[in-house]
């Protein structure tokens, strides 16, 4: 009877055993499979980050162009200000030369031109 129940104990030691590596080896693999995905993650954020930092760069560079235009846009609008009251300051003293006749007309109107262009100038 002590033969018998040694030798069932012995049966169960070994189930046990085999069911504890079993579980044994599927805690590595699950380990494993945690271990890669982790490391799957930080790379994937790491990329993010790095992909964030390229994009802040390139809308700084944007905003910098981007007022850079601006500048410009304002500085032709100025000048095309400037150039549209110099045609009408020209068109003033055509109409007064043509309006006078003289020379004296002609020349009074040059002069206030020349000065209007210095003015705006």
């Amino acid at each position: 009877d002590l033969a018998a129940r040694a030798g069932e104990t012995e049966r169960r030691l070994e189930a046990l055993s085999g069911e504890n590596e079993r579980v044994a080896t599927q805690l590595a693999e699950a380990r494993a499979g945690r271990d890669e995905a982790l490391s799957r993650l930080m790379n994937s954020e790491r990329e993010a980050e790095e992909e964030a930092g390229r994009l802040r760069a390139e809308n700084q560079e944007l905003r910098k162009k981007l007022g850079k235009a601006r500048r410009a846009k304002t500085a032709a609008d100025a000048d095309a200000l400037a150039a549209r009251q110099e045609c009408l300051a020209l068109r003033r003293v055509v109409e007064a030369a043509a309006a006078g006749g003289s020379r004296a007309a002609l020349s009074r109107g040059r002069q206030r031109f020349e000065l209007e262009e210095i003015h705006f100038d």
